[in-house]
């Protein structure tokens, strides 16, 4: 009986650590009215070439420095000013969020999202991704 109650405390932790919708690649809608969609790199690339995308880094000034994506704007999302400048942001543009890795961009999404911009895109993989794609970094 015990190694039964084991197994079925194990199984709930291993199925509560699955993939989340976000880390699958779906679009993940959220309670706001807008949409945050995971993209990969030449997804992302193609979007950034759209007149109406806004291209936002999420990073700390420091890694912005040495390097990041043409024409992105930069608002890092640790400093204390975050929220108040996303609010300038206009809602009515695609807001194209990357940071390194993935991480704090998707962060960065959810608030850009519960804030009601419309569409917001998560570049999967961060600027490591978009580099091993052989893509501009801006220096």
């Amino acid at each position: 009986m015990k190694t039964f109650v084991t197994f079925l405390v194990a199984l709930s932790l291993l199925s509560a650590c699955g993939k989340s919708p976000s880390e699958s690649g779906s679009t993940q809608t959220t309670q706001a009215t807008g949409s945050i969609e995971q993209v990969d790199a030449a997804q992302f690339k193609k979007l950034t070439e759209s007149p109406n995308a806004l291209v936002l880094d999420v990073r700390t000034a420091a890694e912005v420095a040495e390097g990041h994506l043409p024409n992105a704007v930069n608002i890092d999302i640790y400093g204390s000013d975050f929220m108040a400048k996303v609010q300038q942001l206009p809602k009515d543009r695609e807001i194209l969020v990357y940071c390194t890795v993935g991480a704090r961009s998707q962060q960065a999404a959810d608030i850009l999202s519960k804030q009601g911009f419309a569409k917001v895109y998560n570049l999967d993989g961060g600027i490591v991704a978009w580099q091993r794609n052989g893509f501009e970094v801006v220096r």
